[in-house]
């Protein structure tokens, strides 16, 4: 009987990692939203990362949180890297593609709580009216490769 429940034991454990195996390496997950401000605002404070803390939810999420900033600001090669609690962990951003007002993609790092490597894009697009009742769209796209466990 021990042998019976070993033996399909072993199968069941065999099939679920047969299953996981034969799953994508990748992922990539793509947020829309309109905003009612002109893409040059938006790409202001997306391509300046001294500016997140006015809208990033992850800014707030640790009070003592440690940034440091390097490169160009705003522009390609600016660099941001934050060490805080378990809640924000901690990681590097760098800007990769700077193309104004449209634009952004970034190579984004996580160390702690562990470790990832993505990238991120956002994109812009207006609905041509300069008045102050502009709408931009606003689309997120984050994309990473699984670790390897090998």
């Amino acid at each position: 009987m021990f042998e019976k429940i070993a033996g399909t034991l072993a199968v069941l454990i065999i099939a679920v990692l047969g299953y996981a195996l034969s799953l994508p390496d990748t992922f990539r997950v793509e947020r829309t939203i309109s905003i009612r401000m002109a893409p040059e605002k938006i790409y202001a404070r997306i391509s300046d990362f001294r500016r997140w803390e006015e809208w990033s939810p992850w800014e707030n999420r640790d009070p003592m949180m440690k940034r440091t900033y390097r490169g160009i600001v705003p522009g390609r090669g600016s660099a941001y890297a934050w060490e805080g609690n378990d809640s924000v962990g901690a990681g590097t951003m760098e800007i990769i593609v700077a193309e104004p007002p449209n634009k952004i993609g970034i190579k984004l790092d996580i160390t702690r709580p562990f470790e990832a490597h993505n990238t991120a894009e956002f994109t812009l697009t207006g609905n041509g009216d300069r008045s102050e009742e502009h709408t931009s769209e606003l689309q997120s796209r984050l994309q990473s490769r699984m670790p390897s466990s090998a």
